[in-house]
């Protein structure tokens, strides 16, 4: 489980004193058990997504999964047809036309945001939204799901060879932050055949992966506590391990002082495909 749980049973009896003396709103216990976690809508199919405090803007496709379009965004403003977004007030600035999508920047320097609107034709005033704090109309949500992975999301991952083999197409599904930091992690991570190859040989030489199929208490945990029922939004991929009778696999227990098999990470590698799925859990 991540974090102390001595530190977070006292941290939670204070919050329950706060509730009562009227010190604590709803809103403050939700960003304290959950982290700050929301999302607000900025219509056209575009949204601020807030990760235990990181702001990303996304995008939200027909088939309601989520493209992933600049980090650590501060302020978000709306023009017609226009997005605009930044960092921190002198930029960097991302511009977004939100009839094709098309993502401009990012753009850097003092004037960095005047000159890509007049080159892009795009308005250069227009009030901005802070997006520090919880900013007014963000809804609360748990789950994160993504169709294109960014570093960020999969340096959690720390998966063998990560920094030579890139995945050419990935699912990464997140519902850490809950109470006490659990969670599970679900990622699919589809490889090139030649990368997929290499992958392979850096498995095998890192140790502790073994020859398909699972055996053990590892079996048991195939396909057990994925995060299926906990979407904010709909989606038509469900989490799962499929029959993969070719490949490798590779399990660890990460239960704290060795109280049974309750938290693990579960590595399963199919060869076919060239696909390397990942499942934690944390009760």
């Amino acid at each position: 489980m991540r974090g102390m749980r001595k530190g977070a049973l006292i941290a939670l009896l204070l919050a329950v004193i706060w509730l009562l003396s009227g010190c604590v709103d709803k809103m403050h216990l939700e960003g304290f058990f959950f982290g700050e976690n929301w999302v607000l809508e900025l219509g056209d199919g575009y949204e601020v997504q807030c990760i235990d405090g990181e702001n990303q803007l996304a995008r939200v496709k027909e088939d309601r999964r989520i493209m992933v379009l600049a980090q650590g965004v501060e302020a978000v403003g709306a023009a017609d047809g226009w997005l605009m977004a930044r960092r921190e007030n002198d930029g960097p600035y991302w511009l977004i036309d939100t009839t094709g999508g098309v993502v401009h920047g990012p753009f850097a320097g003092a004037d960095a945001f005047e000159t890509a609107c007049a080159s892009l034709g795009a308005p250069t005033d227009g009030a901005w939204t802070s997006l520090q704090g919880w900013p007014d109309d963000a809804e609360f949500a748990l789950l994160r799901i993504y169709d294109e992975a960014t570093a960020w999301e999969l340096s959690t991952l720390d998966y063998p060879g990560a920094e030579r083999f890139s995945p050419e197409d990935c699912l990464y599904i997140d519902t850490h932050g809950g109470f006490l930091g659990d969670g599970a992690t679900f990622a699919r991570l589809r490889f090139a055949p030649e990368d997929g190859a290499a992958l392979e040989r850096v498995l095998a030489e890192e140790g502790g992966w073994q020859a398909l199929p699972v055996t053990g208490v590892a079996a048991g945990r195939v396909n057990w506590g994925l995060p299926i029922n906990d979407c904010y939004r709909a989606t038509e991929e469900r989490p799962e391990f499929p029959e993969v009778a070719d490949g490798l696999w590779h399990f660890r227990n990460t239960t704290p002082d060795g109280d049974g098999v309750r938290n693990f990470e579960l590595w399963i590698y199919d060869r076919a495909t060239a696909t390397l799925y990942y499942h934690e859990y944390d009760s």
